[in-house]
């Protein structure tokens, strides 16, 4: 009988200045570069965060929030960013009648009539991730936001083949 064994090994990387770290190598290099040119970790993650989406957009988006820790080691402080989504400014708690019972949903909060807090034109959230950083007071004016040309040309291009159907990885 043949039988397969696993094997995984795993090597830990070491950086003294810094590390990121991104689902995608794209997003990671782009965050490690602003470290290169003398960036913060803060200024890492916020240029993280915007190329992944070029990326990676099935997985990542700007249209979501989150929240932050950062550490001000000269400073000996530690600051929270909330930087989550929010309600539009004109909705109030009687947007949405309450239901009886638990939601179904995604999150095991209380139930609200016909799911109105989950689908239709009251359930879009404003979202946070862009203006994040910006509210806990972090440099974040260092990074230049601009189209990069290594990663936000198409990344499936049409053949020179008059057979239109097939297709080529530009990578």
């Amino acid at each position: 009988m043949i039988r397969s064994t696993l094997s995984a090994t795993k090597r830990t990387p070491l950086a003294p200045r810094g590390m990121v770290v991104a689902e995608h190598p794209l997003g990671a290099e782009v965050g490690a570069g602003i470290l290169k040119r003398g960036g913060n970790a803060v200024d890492a993650a916020v240029a993280t965060a915007f190329a992944m989406p070029v990326v990676e957009p099935f997985m990542s988006s700007l249209a979501g929030g989150g929240t932050m820790l950062v550490h001000l080691a000269r400073r000996g402080e530690t600051l929270c960013v909330d930087f989550n989504v929010e309600a539009p400014a004109a909705a109030h708690e009687t947007c949405f009648e309450l239901g009886e019972g638990v939601s179904t949903g995604l999150f095991p909060w209380r139930r609200v009539v016909d799911d109105a807090n989950v689908f239709g034109p009251r359930s879009v959230a404003v979202p946070g991730s862009v203006a994040g950083p910006r509210s806990g007071g972090m440099p974040s004016t260092r990074i230049a936001l601009r189209p990069s040309p290594s990663f936000s040309r198409p990344s499936v291009e049409p053949t020179s083949s008059p057979d239109r159907s097939r297709t080529r990885s530009s990578r």
